[in-house]
């Protein structure tokens, strides 16, 4: 038998009666190890020791029964939670280099009919710097009843390897609330095996996600260069706050969730209007501001006093809300107009209205 595993019902027994820590089945408590080592990306075993070294951590899979990836700053997502951390070489002083851990865990859910798995990592901490942040997962395990009532279950992870490195380096995501939607716009650093990705929206920050893009965006699968993306979640209540999360989808099918963004959709307004351009008498350029009521074309033009077209600012189908334009004196053909008097023009499919306006050089 491996000398490790030996050496750990001293190393339970010294902690329990060395520090009068008593372990009942009902404290919940899990003598976890690894008995065999932990591999690197690169196929070598992790190193560390009892102060440090490569992270090790014990997480709890939640009620959906789903072993969810973790996010690159190294939080668990969907309902998995985080029951305790340790370090690669933790337990096994004489043996750090061979990626040997092992740690005695103490949280209310270690009990009996638990299932629990651990993530190593390739970092001891995250600082956002990393650019080969890599980690593993072992096998799910239900913890059974030790069949002690003094000694905490005991479970052997054996071995396994780090082989997953996020496929994404992420610069920024943003939320930005426009008339009628949310624009969603992203840029990546650099991308490795990444496939694409799914939008999820959700209005608590712990609440369930809803995916809002019926088909994958698709990703550079291989780039080191700056990528930008964008997406109108057209699909939302006004005055609302939303969440939103990014999830890339390696090639191998995992996704990385990155941390959520928070954004508050506009009021609609209820009515029609066309307001006074401001400044007015204007030199060399005015603000028209008005309101949608409801979605479809919108026109907005600028008429001389004999009544001839000079420019048309909007002629498209606009969402329903709020609008300021600039008008910057000159006309469709981007030639300055003489000082005089102008009148502009807002007409919907069941609304029109004109006022007018200035120009003073």
């Amino acid at each position: 038998m491996n000398k490790c595993v030996l050496w750990l019902p001293t190393l339970i027994f010294m902690m329990i009666l060395g520090n009068n820590l008593i372990f009942a089945q009902n404290t919940g408590g899990l003598m976890a190890f690894c008995s065999e080592g932990i591999l690197d990306v690169g196929g070598d075993p992790l190193q560390g020791d009892a102060q440090g070294g490569d992270l090790i951590q014990l997480i709890y899979i939640g009620p959906d029964g789903i072993h969810s990836p973790p996010t690159p700053q190294g939080q668990t997502t969907g309902d998995d939670l985080l029951l305790g951390t340790s370090y690669v070489g933790a337990g096994y002083p004489f043996e750090a280099a061979a990626g040997r851990f092992s740690d005695l865990f103490s949280h209310t859910l270690l009990q009996p009919d638990t299932t629990v798995y651990l993530r190593a990592w390739n970092y001891a901490e995250f600082t956002g710097e990393e650019s080969d942040l890599g980690y593993g997962d072992s096998q799910p395990i239900t913890i059974a009843n030790s069949g002690n009532s003094l000694l905490p279950p005991q479970h052997d992870f054996t071995r396994w390897s780090i082989s997953y490195v996020f496929p994404v380096e992420l610069a920024t995501f943003t939320a930005t609330a426009r008339n009628g939607y949310v624009l969603l716009e992203w840029v990546t650093e650099s991308e490795t095996d990444n496939a694409g990705f799914y939008l999820y929206r959700s209005t608590h920050p712990d609440g369930d996600r809803t995916q809002i893009n019926d088909q994958m965006i698709q990703g550079q699968y291989n780039s080191q260069a700056k990528n930008e993306y964008r997406f109108k979640d057209e699909q939302i209540d006004e005055n609302t706050i939303y969440y939103y999360w990014l999830a890339d989808v390696g090639i191998d099918g995992l996704m990385s969730y990155h941390d959520p963004v928070e954004v508050q959709t506009k009021t609609l307004p209820v009515e029609f209007a066309l307001y006074q351009n401001f400044p007015n008498p204007f030199n060399p350029t005015t603000t028209i501001g008005y309101s949608i009521k409801d979605q479809g074309p919108v026109q907005l033009a600028i008429y001389n006093i004999r009544g001839q077209l000079v420019r048309r600012l909007v002629d498209e189908i606009q969402f329903a809300g709020h609008y300021d334009i600039v008008w910057n004196g000159r006309d469709d053909q981007g030639i300055r107009v003489p000082s005089g008097t102008y009148m502009y023009v807002l007409e919907t499919e069941s609304f029109k209205d004109s006022k007018k306006m200035v120009l003073m050089k």
